[in-house]
C-alpha cells in the first residue's frame, strides 16, 4: 500500500499558545491588561492577535517529493498550496473564496490532487479532483449527501470513494479509475457497517 506521510504544520502571527492566568482583583486585571503582561510574568495576547494567526496542515508528497499539498486559511478561507520542501513560498493551487478546501492526497504519477469541500458550509462534502490544467471536477455530484476520500489501491490505478448517496443512512463505498474516473459499486453497504480500509488483494 502506498505509505502516506502525514505532516502537521502551523504558523502563527503573534502567539503559540494561550495561558490562563487567575488574576486576584480587578486592579490586577486592569494592570496587566494595560502593561501586556500578566502575573507571574506571561505575556497576554489580545484577540485580534489570536484571531490573526494562520493554519496549515496537509498530508502528501508530490510525486517527485519536491512539494507538499497543503491546505491553509492564509487568505481567510482554507485553499490549496503547494509548499516547496527545501523552502520558499507557497503557491496557491485553489482560489475559493466561500468553500474551505481540505486537501486528501496527490495522485501517484502527476500533480493532479484530491479535495473535499462542502457547498457554502453545508456540511456536506464531495469529493473532487484538481487536474494539471487547473480545472476542477466533482467526482460525488448530487445532492444531500457525504462524500470521503478512502485510499488508493495497492497497484495505485484506482482509488477508493464511500458516500451516503445511495441510502443516506449507510456509507457504501466505490471504486473510481486513475485514469477516465470511472467509478464502480465495490461494496453495498446494508447492515450499517462502517468501511474504513480495504485489503491489499480487494478481498476484504
Amino acid at each position: 500500500m502506498r505509505s502516506q506521510k502525514l505532516i502537521s504544520l502551523s504558523t502563527t502571527a503573534a502567539a503559540i499558545g494561550l495561558t490562563f492566568v487567575a488574576c486576584q482583583s480587578d486592579m490586577e486585571i486592569s494592570q496587566a491588561t494595560q502593561s501586556n503582561e500578566v502575573p507571574g510574568g506571561f505575556t497576554q495576547y489580545s484577540i485580534e492577535q489570536f484571531l490573526g494567526t494562520t493554519s496549515t496542515f496537509g498530508s502528501a508528497f508530490s510525486p517527485d517529493g519536491s512539494r507538499i499539498l497543503v491546505s491553509s486559511d492564509e487568505s481567510g478561507i482554507f485553499n490549496a498550496y503547494s509548499v516547496p520542501v527545501d523552502g520558499g513560498s507557497p503557491t496557491p493551487l485553489t482560489d475559493s473564496d466561500a468553500d474551505a478546501v481540505m486537501v486528501r492526497d496527490y495522485f501517484p504519477d502527476d500533480e493532479r490532487f484530491l479535495y473535499s469541500a462542502d457547498q457554502g458550509g453545508n456540511e456536506l462534502a464531495h469529493l473532487y479532483v484538481r487536474e494539471v490544467d487547473g480545472s476542477v471536477i466533482d467526482l460525488t455530484p448530487g445532492a444531500n449527501h457525504i462524500a470521503n476520500f478512502g485510499g488508493w489501491a495497492e497497484d495505485e490505478q484506482s482509488f477508493f470513494v464511500s458516500t451516503n448517496e445511495r441510502s443516506g443512512q449507510f456509507m457504501d463505498l466505490y471504486e473510481v479509475a486513475v485514469d477516465g474516473y470511472e467509478r464502480s459499486l465495490f461494496y453495498d453497504n446494508q447492515d450499517g457497517s462502517n468501511p474504513s480500509a480495504i485489503s491489499d488483494d480487494k478481498r476484504w
